[in-house]
């Protein structure tokens, strides 16, 4: 059931944030991030694209004042995922050139 739970987030995810080249196409989806839709988009962001993933980051700037304290958390679990993310690329990449 959770695949498909992040399937569908994934799909509207990528309806909403990726089908334009625009860097960035406004509010559309700030209101919806409630503390439900950061929880499935939490399991999925690994495998969202690039744009989307960077659309998604930006659109936390968007999120209305009264929804802050609500998912405020789950934000800095999906930030840190993707900085954790980074930092071991980086270090596996500089492991990986030693080792040559």
């Amino acid at each position: 059931m959770a695949n498909v739970r992040d399937s569908d987030t994934s799909l509207w995810l990528h309806n909403k944030l990726g089908t334009s080249n625009d860097s960035w196409t406004g509010g559309s989806i700030c209101s919806q991030l409630n503390a439900e839709v950061l929880r499935n988009i939490k399991d999925c962001f690994p495998d969202l694209q690039t744009q989307v993933k960077l659309k998604l980051l930006l659109s936390f700037f968007h999120i209305p004042r009264r929804n802050v304290e609500e998912v405020c958390l789950l934000c800095i679990y999906i930030i840190t995922k993707v900085v954790s993310v980074r930092v071991e690329a980086v270090f596996w990449n500089k492991f990986d050139n030693k080792l040559k």
